[in-house]
């Protein structure tokens, strides 16, 4: 489960990403805020009744990630996806050196 759970932030980030690269489409950035605003607001096609009300929702969803991977050009989400695991692996090395540092002989060093 825990792989499955990094592979999701991992994906949301690349994605994050390669909305903000200027390679990415002007219609797909809009049509990621159009459907967010949608989705967040009270405002719905069908009312959210216990699971009936979500159809048009996860419908909107399921169409909109579709979209992103048809839409956005794959060496962009290449690059992306190895600038987050570039990112990753840069800060779990800092917080690695990190605890190094602030640990001496089995004991934490205090910070003056």
């Amino acid at each position: 489960m825990k792989n499955f759970s990094e592979k999701i932030k991992m994906s949301f980030s690349a994605l994050y990403l390669a909305l903000t690269k200027k390679e990415t489409p002007l219609w797909i950035k809009i049509a990621v805020v159009v459907t967010v605003i949608y989705i967040l607001s009270p405002v719905d096609a069908i009312p959210d009744i216990p699971f009936v009300g979500y159809l048009d929702d996860l419908t909107l969803l399921s169409l909109m990630i579709f979209i992103l991977n048809k839409g956005i050009p794959s060496d962009v989400m290449q690059r992306c996806r190895e600038e987050v695991e570039k990112r990753i692996k840069k800060t779990v090395d800092d917080a690695s050196k990190k605890a190094e540092e602030n640990v001496v002989e089995g004991k934490y060093k205090e910070n003056k």
